[in-house]
Order: C-alpha cells, then structure tokens, then sequence
C-alpha cells in the first residue's frame, strides 16, 4: 500500500516518469509517512530524488495555500487554544473493537480546526472503550466506516458517518482532501467540500 502511495505522487509530480523503473521502486519503498508533516515533506523528497524539486514546491505549496484559505474560511486562527476547538476523534471498527486512529488522523482534524483529545500525546492508533471516550469529553466523532456497528454509547456526541475511506486511510494525494471534508461535517458546512475523485490508488484493509 505505502508504495502505492507514493506512485500516485510520483506521478503528481512528474507524469512522464516511468513508474515501472527500478529506481521509481526503490524511491516507493521507502515511503513510510506517520503526519502530514511526513507527507509533505516527502513529497519534497520525491521531487527532489526525480530532478523536479520545483514542480513537488509547487504542489506543497498549492496544497498549504488551499488550508490557509480553508481555516480562514472557517474562521479559526491556526493559533486558537485547543480548549477554544470542537473536541473530535475518528474510529473505526477494526478485529471486533472499536480504535480511536492516529498517524495523520490527528493532524487532518487539527488543519480542519479540531482537537484530537485522544491523540494529544500518542499517534498510535488507540483501543477505545466508553469510559476512555467519556473522559474525552468530544464534541464529534467521525466513524470511518459502514453505518453498522454502532458506536460505544457515551454521553451524546455528534456522530458523523464516512463510508469512502480510501483517501483517510492512506497516505496518496487525497488525503488532503480528507481535510476538507472533515471540516465540512465538523462545521456543518457541506461548502467546504466537493468530493474529488480517489486518488489513493489503494483500498483500505
């Protein structure tokens, strides 16, 4: 999965690369991001490696000026205290339990202007059971996921479904659209987000 990831990347930033080469693959195996910081960094390592670092600082930069218009938009200083944000968390439903996501998760709630409460010291995904989602105090919980099982019941949050997971769950170009569409059910503000088409090139396990 993660070289795919880095494929459809590789492919932003230069579509005429062959991606069957044996350095495209070895430039794909190491892709192995754990933030979006990772991923935009990686990015400038991909262009770097393929003789177009001017096109993947143009993507990087495209992809920051598109956020800086979203969280104006929203109306939430990047600066704004996390006591100041909705407290959200996603989970999924994964072996039979319920799993609070961590990785980029965290860092696309928090560029939509929420707070992970559960992820403020660990971006491991996390079990969860009511009474740690309790101490959590969320406002929001987006379950990535079919609409079935419930949710642990816990006292009254918002609950919003995503069934596409394919860009929330991997590290392709389109997570960053997950940010928006994260802001638009966070917000109540369907304006924010046109679904695009998957650019993951994966399916989520």
């Amino acid at each position: 999965m993660r070289s795919k990831d880095a494929l459809a990347w590789i492919r932003l930033i230069d579509p005429d690369t062959d991606t069957n080469s044996e350095a495209v693959r070895m430039l794909s195996q190491d892709w192995d991001p754990v933030s979006l910081k990772n991923i935009s960094t990686g990015v400038l390592s991909l262009g770097k490696s393929l003789g177009r670092m001017d096109r993947a600082m143009k993507l990087v930069a495209d992809l920051e000026l598109r956020l800086k218009i979203l969280r104006d938009d929203i109306g939430v200083s990047r600066k704004a205290p996390s006591d100041m944000l909705q407290r959200v968390c996603c989970l999924r439903f994964e072996s039979g339990q319920w799993v609070s996501k961590g990785k980029w998760i965290p860092d696309i709630l928090d560029r939509a202007a929420a707070f992970d409460p559960v992820h403020a010291s660990s971006r491991e995904d996390i079990v969860v059971d009511v009474k740690m989602l309790e101490a959590a105090r969320l406002d929001q919980v987006i379950c990535l996921g079919p609409l079935s099982p419930e949710p642990p019941k816990f006292t009254d949050p918002k609950i919003h479904h995503v069934c596409q997971l394919s860009n929330w769950m991997s590290s392709a170009p389109g997570i960053f659209d997950t940010i928006f569409e994260a802001a638009s059910l966070i917000h109540d503000r369907p304006d924010l987000f046109s679904p695009q088409p998957d650019r993951s090139g994966t399916q989520p396990s």
